[in-house]
């Protein structure tokens, strides 16, 4: 992990809380609150956890006892008034490493003139929920994209297993040119290539007979969307996928004559085996007429001042109708196939508040007046003051972590096509 040089005038960035985002007091006001929808981790509560190893440099490197294959389909042992044969079994290691990333989160600054004469008040603990869920998101997002790059096989709906190239970034993990390759074979699926339970079923026949996966352990974690993990393998989806599957073919053929499956949706555990997580960010993937792949922002604000909705926070279209994006990524979950590194607590002669703060890279959110503030002299120079009045806040948190992954192929993500269905044959085009 390299440290930057600290820059004020860079990492700073100045900008002010935008007092046009607020309502004034010499109106009569009722506070509205919006009410999103709750961003739960989902990544994070599959990971397995391992503390870093402090002082022993910029790697950890994890040794892990591979057991020998099995070489045989039938066992002919020789007689007993001969020699016996002998098996030589030996086990091997293998390694993993990984090393620690971080990342700082702000708000604007805020002033003190628009908490004194503008309708502000109580919106400093709104500001820090936002970020604590923002970063909640980013680690998930990062756990993510490190689990991705580093699969050896990728499930391509209609298709089959594809071995795939593994690595970090987009040139090392799986490019974008890759990923089109693999976008153009699916698109040539006809009918099909849709995360329906027959993809599902041999994904996970694939997933077990081929690759060699394993389910978790019976731990019972985590609860949620459907039964526990105990013997299973988890199968992370968006809502859209789940809800399709109230039209799967197979559903509608093998259901209990109990269930309703035009006014209920599908409960229960795939085949007993698969529990299912819903992911509220999902990959969704746009493409160009050579099917070049693009991934849009999930959600974008309203900036038109003179729209009824300006400033509202809503799900950005060209990421969420699947005739902008009209493909998806889902994961199949086996059991201890990553663990969540956890860096515990910065260097201890940085975690001692010398200057009123200490070091701290938990993701904790806090208040601070320690920044720079630009001001103007008489002959229009940019100068800073080091906020010594006391007349600005921040708020600010720095995020550290990492992932190693011990059984990259516990993992499958699964390329499919997005739909969406009506629950019944009645028409509903008026």
């Amino acid at each position: 992990m390299q440290i930057p040089a600290i820059d004020q005038n860079v990492c700073g960035d100045w900008s002010q809380d935008d007092r046009s985002a607020y309502a004034q007091l010499p109106y009569f006001l009722e506070l509205g609150k919006t009410m999103f929808r709750q961003r739960w981790a989902v990544w994070g509560k599959l990971l397995g956890s391992r503390d870093w190893q402090k002082n022993q440099g910029e790697t950890m490197k994890v040794v892990m006892i591979e057991p020998s294959p099995v070489i045989r389909q039938f066992a002919n042992p020789n007689l007993l008034a001969e020699n016996p044969l002998v098996d030589v079994i030996n086990v091997a290691e293998r390694t993993a490493t990984a090393q620690l990333h971080w990342q700082d989160f702000m708000s604007p600054v805020f002033g003190w003139l628009p908490s004194f004469e503008s309708f502000l008040k109580g919106h400093i603990t709104p500001a820090m929920d936002n970020i604590n869920k923002q970063i909640t998101v980013f680690e998930e997002m990062f756990f993510r994209r490190y689990i991705l790059d580093w699969s050896p096989y990728v499930y391509v709906a209609g298709v089959g297993i594809v071995d795939a190239p593994q690595g970090t970034g987009d040139d090392n993990g799986k490019p974008d040119a890759w990923i089109q390759a693999q976008l153009t074979s699916l698109a040539g699926v006809a009918n099909g290539g849709y995360l329906s339970f027959k993809e599902i079923y041999q994904a996970l026949s694939a997933f077990e007979e081929d690759i060699g996966a394993t389910p978790y352990d019976g731990t019972g974690t985590p609860g949620g969307d459907s039964s526990p993990l105990n013997e299973k393998y988890c199968l992370i989806q968006s809502n859209e996928s789940w809800n399709a599957l109230i039209d799967d073919p197979w559903l509608k053929e093998n259901r209990p004559l109990n269930m309703n499956i035009v006014n209920g949706a599908y409960k229960g555990d795939y085949f007993g085996k698969i529990m299912s997580r819903i992911e509220r960010y999902p990959i969704n993937i746009a493409v160009d007429n050579n099917f070049a792949p693009t991934y849009n922002v999930p959600e974008t604000k309203e900036t038109n001042p003179d729209n009824a909705l300006y400033n509202r926070t809503y799900p950005n279209p060209t990421y969420s109708k699947p005739v902008n994006s009209p493909f998806q990524m889902s994961f199949l979950v086996g059991g201890m196939a990553y663990d969540r590194l956890n860096p515990g607590t910065p260097p201890p002669d940085f975690t001692k508040p010398l200057d009123g703060r200490d070091m701290d890279w938990s993701g904790k959110t806090y208040l601070t007046k320690n920044f720079l503030v630009p001001c103007n002299t008489t002959g229009n120079e940019t100068h800073y003051d080091t906020n010594s009045f006391g007349r600005y806040l921040r708020l600010q948190a720095s995020w550290a972590g990492g992932i190693i992954g011990t059984n990259t192929f516990n993992v499958l993500p699964i390329l499919h096509k997005r739909k969406r269905v009506l629950t019944t044959v009645i028409d509903q085009s008026n």
